[in-house]
């Protein structure tokens, strides 16, 4: 059997919810729309994979099929809904693709993170021992975000520590180093956020993090 698809997932909870705090028909209403517009798009899988110049497309192609206005408004704003609560679940830095005004022209942001802005943010990270030891690992030891989650003590006896983060781990008890600072990967995106706020930056995603490390250690040979 398939995996199920991230969006297909989302639409499950997004249903599930709306029957707590909803009622069964508004749940199945708002599910049954997003069904009949994501019929109409081939292989998306991911929440990224709708982006706001495909969402432009099927504006143009349900206008060219003389839907209603109001039908149409119907969809885009049950689109919008189900990006919103995605994106405030999450934390995740996915765009919007409804709440673009602009879809056909639309240009994502740069997915790059800089070395002079990897240093910022290691700076503003010093402030608080827990944030400096996600930073460092993730920045300057290029551990992954999903190995992050669940890393141990026991699994940071190679990573080179500065003495500070050494002491740090050193009284720490047994089991996972992070936890207690974030839960799951929706923590560590909302904490890298929280991160690039405090250092001025614009959000980043946070896998340009580890694209930079990779970048880095290319360079060195």
């Amino acid at each position: 059997m398939p995996k199920q698809s991230q969006i297909d997932e989302w639409r499950q909870r997004l249903r599930s919810y709306k029957i707590r705090t909803n009622s069964l028909a508004t749940a199945y209403r708002y599910d049954d729309t997003l069904a009949s517009v994501f019929s109409r798009f081939k292989n998306i899988r991911r929440m990224e994979d709708i982006t706001p110049s495909r969402l432009a497309d099927y504006e143009t192609e349900r206008k060219m099929e003389q839907a209603h206005k109001m039908t149409l408004s119907v969809e885009l704003g049950t689109i919008s809904l189900f990006y919103n609560f995605y994106i405030h679940m999450t934390q995740a830095p996915v765009v919007n693709p409804a709440s673009v005004k602009n879809r056909r022209n639309y240009v994502a942001p740069r997915d790059v993170l800089l070395l002079s802005e990897m240093y910022r943010i290691l700076d503003v990270a010093k402030a608080e021992s827990l944030d400096y030891l996600f930073a460092f690992l993730l920045l300057e030891r290029g551990v992954t975000p999903g190995r992050l989650v669940t890393i141990t003590k026991d699994e940071l006896w190679d990573k080179k520590l500065p003495e500070d983060l050494k002491a740090l781990v050193d009284a720490m008890p047994e089991g996972r180093v992070l936890e207690g600072y974030v839960e799951g990967l929706a923590g560590l995106h909302k904490k890298w956020k929280e991160l690039c706020w405090e250092a001025a930056l614009p959000p980043k995603y946070l896998f340009t993090a580890h694209n930079l490390y990779k970048e880095r250690q290319a360079r060195k040979g």
